[in-house]
């Protein structure tokens, strides 16, 4: 009887252990593929807030991520306050969404650039504005060409990448101003009646400027004022050669980078990640004071202010090593 007992209260032992193993989460990890489009800005708007047909357009960087949460962890859509999480990229994203009041039908397309270039498309079915809102919608269809799983996270809830990022003032205020179109500018005022008379000159010749005796004419050039003076514009294109490295205001740079076989320029952040990468045969040129541009066929990029240098006489990291 003692030994019927035994195993009685083994096979218990047993059965408890078991349970408790399925209930408590271990502290084992995995990676999941993630996006974060927290970096959009509303550059656009049309419809808000009464419009039948609403129309958003945004702007900005998606932060591709590897999240690595602990098992048990994950509850809807957001990750728990202390999973491991990893940066892999930045890519800029242009967003845009259109909603129809009557329908509820929403349409939103997302266009991203390297390294993670593509489209993300999808139509959902919502009976309040998706981006002002977090109403529930229904999944009509989607599309994904970036080669990045993490964005298709927000159809399974689902939802539009540009949900909260934009308040219903800043929408209105945008709205508005489309509404009413740009304004026009006022009209110039009368030109002064001139005392100076042009008078006819030979072929071939400028013309001669002739002042009456009530108009005193100016020195050709004007003597340099005591004053200190502005620096003077630079301007002129910067050589793409290995190593180049132009630092802007806002903390990014600018670099020559030779990946994928061919040298181009790239922009990269503050902790040098890859932020974006220009085509080949773009050329960087630097005008007014210390504004830098990248230009190529068929499009340009007005990259910021370049920082100064510290010291007049350090070597600037455009110039040319000197051959050993």
């Amino acid at each position: 009887m003692r030994g019927l007992s035994s195993t009685i209260m083994g096979i218990c032992l047993l059965y408890a252990q078991a349970v408790s193993a399925q209930i408590i989460p271990t502290s084992t990890t995995t990676n999941v593929s993630d996006a974060n489009c927290g970096g959009l800005k509303l550059v656009a708007a049309a419809g808000i807030p009464s419009g039948q047909a609403r129309e958003y357009k945004f702007h900005g960087i998606c932060k591709i991520l590897w999240v690595y949460p602990k098992t048990g962890s994950f509850a809807g859509y957001e990750w728990d306050k202390d999973t491991k999480i990893e940066e892999v990229a930045s890519v800029w994203a242009d967003v845009a969404l259109s909603w129809n009041s009557q329908t509820g039908y929403m349409k939103e397309v997302t266009k991203t650039q390297f390294p993670y270039a593509g489209q993300i498309s999808m139509e959902l079915r919502c009976a309040d504005d998706p981006v002002l809102t977090s109403v529930g919608c229904k999944g009509l269809s989607y599309t994904n060409t970036t080669g990045w799983g993490g964005f298709d996270r927000v159809y399974t809830v689902p939802r539009p990448l540009s949900r909260g990022k934009t308040t219903l003032a800043e929408a209105s205020a945008l709205s508005q101003q489309t509404a009413s179109g740009p304004s026009t500018p006022p009209a110039p005022p009368p030109a002064p009646t001139s005392p100076i008379q042009r008078l006819p000159v030979p072929t071939g010749t400028e013309p001669v400027a002739i002042a009456t005796p009530q108009m005193q004419v100016a020195p050709t050039r004007s003597s340099p004022s005591p004053g200190p003076s502005s620096p003077p514009e630079s301007s002129g294109e910067i050589p793409l050669e290995p190593a180049v490295r132009v630092e802007l205001q806002d903390g990014r740079a600018i670099v020559a980078d030779g990946a994928e076989g061919a040298l181009r320029w790239t922009i990269v952040g503050p902790k040098g990640q890859l932020m974006r990468r220009f085509p080949a045969g773009a050329k960087l040129s630097e005008h007014g004071h210390g504004h830098l541009t990248l230009k190529w066929p068929g499009g340009s990029y007005a990259a910021g202010k370049r920082k100064p240098e510290k010291s007049a006489g350090k070597k600037t990291s455009t110039s040319k090593e000197n051959d050993s």
